[in-house]
């Protein structure tokens, strides 16, 4: 997680529990614009992947854009089983 905050473009990078189920995760992604995350697409391209414990369950990825006016942020929420 430490390395993600680092990447260039990263304004946000957080993991929440579930309350009710503690066994699902969510992250939370902010970043400056669309290069900046297809940057880290790539590079999470190339690092080791989760262990499959660590994937159990569904994943499901869903992209947000801020409606404020000003320029393109995407975020990243993905709720992960374990």
């Amino acid at each position: 997680m430490a390395e993600v905050t680092k990447e260039p473009g990263c304004e946000q990078f957080e993991v929440f529990q579930s309350v009710v189920n503690p066994d699902k995760l969510a992250t939370l992604e902010r970043w400056t614009d669309q290069g900046a995350l297809d940057a880290h697409a790539k590079l999470q391209s190339t690092r080791p992947p989760l262990r499959p414990e660590l994937r159990a369950g569904n994943t499901e990825r869903e992209d947000y854009e801020r409606i404020e006016g000003r320029s393109i942020n995407r975020q990243e929420s993905r709720v992960v089983e374990v």
